[in-house]
């Protein structure tokens, strides 16, 4: 974009001469693919250039005709019958623009030609950066000249188009060409490469054309001089006379979220060549650039390695993260261990965030905190991550009581097993350890015994005591709640009595209730298999249900289809302790009045959901462009990012709906 700006008082043959001084020194060429859909560009001998004063007019009844010099004159970029390939480019992505077109090119002297540019965009005002590309026919390639504004209407006073130049903010690689919204009038420039860090914000040079006196909190401000930080939209005012508009101009590095850098010792692209194990840890270094939202991170050291169980076999790795030290995270609590959750099979990115914020609303006592980022490995842009805390035993996430440490640092493990708490994962899939045994259900998902792990204490710290004493205590629920069911000949008084028994001795049943409305909720099939399925115990106290883990899969089916029963009824009130502690009136009747109780509080997530969506808009882009959904389950696969947000709410009104029905039958 020229610099320049079209003030009240500047003589017309001033601005011509200045417009045409600086268009001279400004203009560009880039080769890139014929197409000119975004393809990489790089500077080249031949060089376009348009005659503009910065903005030019179009009207619809009448074409528009600019005057494009080509040097070297002899260049030829005509098609094979003769005709001039020359079209209309947004200056920023290269794409063809939609609105207008080139009507004709002719010839006027050697290497100056006359192009006519028609309006087609059936009456809707549009304002726009673009460039005129010619593509040669010998190479083949496309070159783009100077960029201009183009516009469909007039202004009396009022900004015409602004961008961020490098010749006026030399941090920046390449020119940011910014978009218009005629609704809101706001203009967004985004900087849209992060490989070697974010764009300084707080320093910033706009270049704009306006017609009028142009200030920002009452400064005035000339075009391609006057810094302002960026950190926060400006609003820019437009005065001529009596006559004042607003505009804003907002700056948004990459896609506005925090971007994550981490660099690995083998250096390797892309992520899934370099994370090939989920048992070794890699050597790695992090840090963090908040992008203003977020405290910036210090490079640090770290380990990390893959994680999952059927994402792991797809290419965009989830990974493990380990700390040398513990380490405060975009604002989370410090911790060694954390998680780049990938959320392939995901297209809303919001699965996961979704029912980590509905389990913040019951009684459970935490659920993972997160945030999403964008992750730079090993200097390449590799897609959309959640950055979460793990779920570890600790005072700030799973609060039971740890093992001792000695001054040196280790952990002191040779405890009486009554004195340490537990945090144990119920999961079908769980890769094999001495600490795991089959429980004793019947009647899961897939037909078949489940898988009982003991996460906490860790495998290198547990005790063969410990273990003993955890899966003792277990089995002997299972085993009590099981014989109550087997019993043909106890009368309905004597099983309720024996169920509350077994209940007050042995679990907080307000947990378990609020965890199995979160399935309900999520329509989570995962319980039913079991996985990613947690309860935790504490020295001398009953068990407790949850955290809350793993949601991103199977979650929110927008065709419900291996979760027809959603449909509906009640998915998951028949999985594992659940068959068997809702044969318990009371049981029933405390999980109908906290549903109730909960439901005022979970109408809100759908007003949630439509704001993450927003903060995530381009990001999702972004992501979807180097990682296409693939995985067909859920009913996404096939639908737009906006798409699969409105059938995200659409489901979850619907499960609302469907739950409140049943629980007044139940």
């Amino acid at each position: 974009m020229i610099p320049i700006i079209r003030n009240v008082g500047i003589g017309l043959m001033a601005r011509i001469v200045l417009c045409l001084s600086l268009a001279a020194v400004l203009f560009f060429s880039f080769g890139c693919s014929k197409s000119g859909e975004g393809a990489s560009t790089s500077l080249d001998k031949v060089e376009v250039r348009v005659e503009t004063s910065g903005a030019e007019t179009i009207s619809s009844s009448k074409d528009l005709e600019v005057m494009l010099k080509v040097s070297p004159a002899d260049t030829d970029f005509t098609y094979a019958n003769g005709s001039y390939n020359v079209k209309i480019y947004h200056a920023q992505t290269t794409r063809y623009v939609n609105e207008v077109y080139v009507s004709k090119v002719t010839k006027v002297s050697s290497g100056t030609y006359k192009v006519a540019i028609a309006d087609r965009s059936g009456g809707e005002n549009f304002m726009l950066n673009v460039s005129i590309g010619i593509t040669t026919s010998n190479p083949s390639k496309t070159y783009f000249s100077n960029a201009f504004t183009l516009k469909n209407y007039e202004l009396t006073t009022g900004m015409v188009s602004m961008s961020f130049l490098k010749q006026a903010n030399p941090q920046l690689k390449k020119d940011i060409y910014c978009t218009y919204d005629e609704d809101t009038h706001t203009f967004l420039a985004r900087s849209t490469d992060i490989t070697d860090g974010l764009v300084d914000p707080t320093q910033l040079v706009a270049t704009f054309v306006a017609e009028g006196d142009v200030k920002v909190n009452g400064k005035a401000q000339q075009s391609g001089v006057t810094a302002n930080d960026f950190t926060q939209p400006l609003i820019y005012t437009v005065t001529s006379g009596s006559e004042k508009k607003e505009y804003t101009l907002q700056f948004i590095n990459f896609t506005g979220l925090p971007v994550v850098y981490i660099n690995t010792v083998t250096r390797q692209t892309p992520i899934n060549r370099d994370i090939t194990s989920k048992t070794q840890w890699k050597d790695a270094s992090l840090h963090i650039e908040g992008n203003g939202a977020f405290d910036d991170l210090e490079e640090v050291p770290l380990q990390l390695r893959g994680r999952g169980n059927v994402s792991w076999g797809w290419d965009k790795k989830a990974f493990n993260i380990k700390f040398t030290k513990q380490q405060k995270v975009l604002g989370m609590k410090k911790h060694k261990r954390w998680i780049m959750l990938a959320n392939y099979a995901d297209i809303t990115m919001l699965r996961n965030d979704v029912a980590y914020r509905i389990s913040d609303m019951t009684s459970l006592k935490w659920a993972p905190k997160g945030h999403h980022v964008e992750l730079v490995y090993n200097g390449k842009y590799s897609g959309t991550y959640y950055l979460c805390e793990q779920v570890r035993v600790d005072k700030d996430r799973v609060a039971i009581t740890e093992l001792p440490e000695a001054a040196d640092g280790t952990t002191i493990n040779n405890v009486a097993p009554d004195k340490v708490g537990y945090l144990v994962e119920f999961d079908f899939h769980a890769d094999a350890t001495k600490w795991q045994w089959q429980t004793s259900f019947h009647h899961t998902k897939y037909g078949k015994e489940s898988i009982y792990l003991v996460k906490y204490p860790d495998e290198e710290d547990l005790t063969d005591a410990q273990f003993s004493y955890i899966k003792g205590l277990i089995q002997d629920l299972e085993a009590q709640l099981m014989t109550i069911k087997e019993n043909p000949s106890a009368t309905e008084a004597q099983i309720n009595e024996q169920y509350e028994q077994i209940i007050n001795k042995n679990i907080d049943p307000m947990s378990f209730i609020d965890y199995w409305l979160v399935y309900e909720t999520c329509i989570n099939h995962e319980i039913l298999n079991p996985g990613s399925v947690y309860l935790h115990k504490d020295v001398g106290g009953k068990f407790f249900a949850g955290p809350t883990w793993d949601f991103d899969y199977g979650t929110f089916n927008f065709t419900y289809h291996e979760a027809q029963p959603a449909a509906n009824s009640l998915y998951v009130s028949g999985s594992v302790w659940y068959r068997y502690l809702f044969r318990n009136p009371k049981m029933k009747a405390m999980a109908k009045a906290r549903w109730k109780e909960l439901k005022p509080q979970l109408q809100q997530i759908p007003q949630y959901i439509t704001e993450r969506a927003e903060y995530l808009k381009y990001a999702a882009k972004e992501n979807l462009a180097l990682w296409p959904m693939t995985i067909q389950t859920k009913g996404d696969a096939h639908l737009s990012y906006e798409e699969s947000i409105t059938a995200m709410k659409r489901v979850f009104n619907e499960r609302m709906q469907i739950i409140d029905r049943c629980m007044e039958n139940w």
